[in-house]
């Protein structure tokens, strides 16, 4: 209403211009008839060697406002523009060529509006006419005249015109007016529809199986946001829309729509209808509207199927096959065999191209790959609390728990990690997906090219942060290959160097053990801990600059993404969750059935390929530094025997990444919007 009573004024100022301007152009056409009529009559009978031109010029005024709609004389000025005359003999032609200028006053028919847009004024006209005669026969003629008598049909034309005008202006201000109205009421009802959908995406990411609870939220939302609700019952009359197959329309309230992946929500207004103002004159009585809206749930994080420990602390691994007894999880689970995976379905996926499938050797190598395609829940939280729920067929919503993977997965391992092509979802095995990274600079690794982004990378910029001095990015520099220590506090450079810097070929190998370490030493000193290399370093080290609890450390956010502004860990291929299981960790292995726990950030950083002796492995890679060649051929290496990880503690990650519920923080890693 406050936009119609803006534009009201200006409307109707419009109409009335229309009005007297067509006013004043009725009054010209009458003006100029007159000025025509005058010219024909002078060249008729106009008598030049008659010089009383006065009184002919007034019989000529009188007989000019008998043809004009006035009878004022007096309103009407006549002038004489031109009297040329010219003769040829006693026989030959005489020709008087006569103009005449009417002029009148305009009569207003607004005043209001005359006085503030015409304002009064006058209109004239001119015509002329010739009298060509022959002085021996008097014969008379009038030529260069297209007027005469004003024709008795042609009085008012101007008028009808005017009249249709404005009843055609009249019905499209009218007709403007009431859908700007309409207009106003379909934003309103698009606003609470979007707000409702939203509000109902958010319990359908806890729970898509609590119904009850969506359809609660949407009809509250809707209650709380529309000046006219709709009742429950109303909210049960879409059953005749169709839509696709993927839909599923909630019983009760088939307005309200889930998708069969439980990752959309749609929410239709039903019909409204609201009663016309101004265009019920032209016999248009209402208008109907309505307005949808579809919420989508969109998972940022990668949830890997890496089983880790309850006791998995900073560092952790998963293992397919036999690793170098210096590898950090050589041990678990015996000198050989697999340790760490975890055996997960796939629901089916429109956004990576999954189908539903039982867990198999597909179904992990394309978990590793892509990630799962749908989302597990904690053991004890909602939505199950106590009740078990097996990640397998038929495909419950939002298992807690999940088995252990058996069998060879060596091959797998390396082709989900490394080696694999064209997956579902258009991308290459995992650690390819380098590219995801605007800023990345990959690793050409043999005939593969690697994300070359260690966990230190991702260090912000913690001038004015409270964290360890250790944590600072001036401990992990890397200079030609090798760690440069001349950051850190001599006694643990010394140490560091004495223990894994020993000269032998395994450089790399070397200088990966010595940044792990300081990255340990990092993780240990933002939890309040003294670092000793677990007592090898002979004395302790406490932290220095913040004891805790200290500020987050890997904040770094540069990455431009059109859609999101997310830290840039996010955007790594090495960073997803872990699921952490209720059991030590020397036991996630063999067929065990596990419950989720909570969900763990880990950072994959060390790939042990190919078969591995009890040196080293067929080629082994760390993020961040140069790739240590080895004699075989690798473009025959494919498998994967392990990869270690840091576990990465919760406080070290900004807004609540390290939550135990980290795939599925709202607003982080779990985003809602409108996608239509």
């Amino acid at each position: 209403m406050v936009e119609f009573a803006l534009i009201l004024p200006v409307l109707l100022l419009v109409l009335m211009g229309i009005i007297e301007f067509g006013w004043v152009f009725t009054q010209a056409m009458d003006v100029r008839h007159a000025a025509r009529e005058g010219a024909r009559i002078a060249a008729v009978n106009y008598d030049g060697d008659n010089t009383a031109d006065s009184a002919q010029t007034t019989v000529m005024r009188d007989e000019i406002c008998r043809r004009m709609s006035t009878k004022d004389p007096s309103t009407v000025d006549i002038r004489l523009v031109d009297n040329a005359k010219s003769k040829v003999g006693d026989y030959g032609i005489v020709r008087h060529r006569h103009r005449r200028s009417v002029t009148f006053n305009v009569e207003q028919f607004l005043p209001m509006v005359s006085q503030h847009a015409v304002d009064r004024g006058r209109v004239s006209a001119r015509a002329s006419g010739d009298l060509v005669g022959y002085r021996r026969s008097h014969v008379m003629s009038v030529s260069g005249l297209r007027s005469h008598q004003r024709r008795p049909g042609e009085r008012g034309a101007a008028t009808v015109v005017t009249v249709l005008t404005m009843f055609m202006t009249m019905f499209f201000v009218a007709l403007a007016v009431d859908m700007g109205l309409l207009t106003t009421l379909r934003a309103g009802a698009q606003s609470g529809v979007d707000i409702a959908a939203l509000a109902g995406a958010q319990d359908m990411a806890i729970d898509p199986a609590a119904v009850a609870d969506i359809k609660a939220t949407v009809k509250a939302s809707l209650n709380r946001n529309l000046d006219h609700p709709p009742t429950d019952a109303e909210m049960d009359t879409c059953g005749a829309e169709a839509l696709g197959s993927e839909w599923n329309k909630l019983s009760g309230a088939n307005c309200i729509a889930m998708d069969d992946e439980w990752r959309r929500l749609r929410v239709r207004l039903p019909d409204r209808t609201t009663p016309g103002v101004f265009s019920r004159l032209f016999d248009i009585d209402s208008f109907s509207y309505t307005a949808v809206s579809v919420a989508e749930v969109d998972e940022i994080s990668r949830t890997l199927p890496f089983w880790l420990g309850s006791d998995a602390a900073s560092i952790g691994c998963v293992k397919s096959g036999s690793l170098p007894p210096d590898a950090p999880c050589s041990g678990h689970g015996g000198a050989s065999g697999n340790y760490g995976y975890s055996a997960n379905a796939q629901y089916g996926s429109s956004e990576l191209g999954t189908v539903q499938s039982p867990p198999s050797s597909a179904t992990l190598e394309d978990n590793i790959a892509m990630g799962l395609d749908h989302r597990l829940s904690r053991v004890n939280q909602r939505p199950h609390n106590g009740l078990d729920v097996l990640d397998d067929a038929p495909y419950p919503p939002l298992p807690n728990n999940v088995q252990t993977e058996t069998g060879n997965m060596a091959s797998l391992a390396g082709a989900g990690l490394f080696s694999g092509t064209g997956y579902s979802d258009g991308y290459d095995a995992l650690l390819t997906r380098w590219d995801e990274l605007s800023w990345g600079v990959p690793a050409t690794v043999g005939p593969y090219e690697l994300d070359d982004e260690p966990l230190w990378e991702f260090i912000g910029d913690l001038s004015s942060s409270a964290v360890p001095n250790s944590c600072q990015k001036d401990q992990f520099i890397v200079v030609g290959g090798e760690a440069d220590l001349s950051n850190v506090p001599v006694p643990v450079a010394t140490y560091l160097t004495a223990q894994y810097d020993d000269g032998d070929t395994k450089t790399h190998y070397d200088q990966d053990q010595i940044l792990t370490k300081l990255m340990l030493r990092c993780m240990d000193h933002h939890q309040g801990l003294d670092f000793d290399d677990n007592g090898a370093m002979g004395f302790s080290e406490g932290p220095v600059g913040c004891g805790g609890p200290c500020d987050p450390v890997f904040t770094r956010n540069d990455a431009d993404d059109p859609d999101y502004d997310l830290y840039d860990l996010l955007y790594s291929p090495r960073f997803g969750y872990g699921l952490k299981a209720t059991l030590p960790a020397a036991t996630v292995n063999g067929t065990t059935q596990l419950a989720v726990d909570r969900f763990s950030p880990v950072f994959l950083h060390r790939l042990y390929a190919g078969s591995c002796s009890a040196n080293r492995c067929a080629f082994e890679h760390s993020p961040g530094l140069p790739f240590d060649k080895s004699t075989n051929n690798l473009k025959n290496v494919k498998s994967a025997s392990g990869m270690s990880n840091f576990v990465i503690p919760d406080a070290m990650l900004p807004d609540v990444l390290g939550s135990p519920d980290g795939p599925s923080v709202e607003g982080v890693t779990l985003m809602i919007t409108l996608r239509q």
